[in-house]
């Protein structure tokens, strides 16, 4: 059997307070914290600066491959994970702890799923193919709101208000959207 490393995936960037993606192997340095490493197919593994390491039980997260994405506050000790899957997760590491955040009402079509995450102003921003969902800098649910724009992308907030725009299909390609930043009511679109 091969050694942990040879089987997981782990990121390859991640910036301070922003976004995490790309896993590969060998890990990815959590400043102050560790390094976090996928070992297994099931698996979400926090190697400790301090020379012991936690595994969390992560099969629904990864059930669709490692190809995972999320956001780190290193200054809090807290991650935000998602992935092709249904849910988005949050470890918090000053307790050690792995929690459903929410499921995802996610598109049927597995192809057409995806994920990301932005800072806007003090807070988290999920984006996703059906919808998104606003977290505090805590990493915990503050809203969601749906849309059926699967190719929709974020063009910034003006006036406490997060303006979209749909790049697919190509009929809808500069189509609007607008939420309210602090409730996640539509305004638009």
């Amino acid at each position: 059997m091969a050694a942990a490393d040879d089987l997981g995936y782990a990121m390859r960037a991640m910036t301070v307070g922003k976004i995490l993606w790309a896993f590969e192997p060998h890990g990815l340095d959590l400043p102050g914290w560790g390094r976090l490493a996928i070992p297994d197919e099931g698996t979400i593994r926090v190697e400790l600066e301090s020379g012991g390491r936690w595994d969390f039980p992560a099969e629904r997260l990864l059930s669709l491959g490692g190809d995972l994405v999320g956001w780190f506050e290193p200054e809090r000790g807290v991650a935000v994970l998602g992935s092709k899957a249904d849910d988005l997760l949050r470890l918090d590491l000053t307790s050690a702890d792995l929690a459903l955040i929410t499921s995802l009402r996610r598109e049927a079509s597995i192809d057409l799923r995806f994920t990301s995450f932005r800072e806007v102003a003090d807070r988290v921003l999920c984006v996703y193919e059906a919808g998104l969902l606003c977290m505090d800098e805590e990493g915990h649910l503050q809203w969601t709101a749906e849309h059926d724009q699967l190719g929709i992308y974020f063009e910034g907030v003006k006036d406490g208000v997060l303006w979209f725009s749909a790049q697919w299909p190509p009929e809808l390609a500069g189509y609007r959207l607008a939420f309210e930043l602090a409730t996640g009511k539509k305004v638009m679109g």
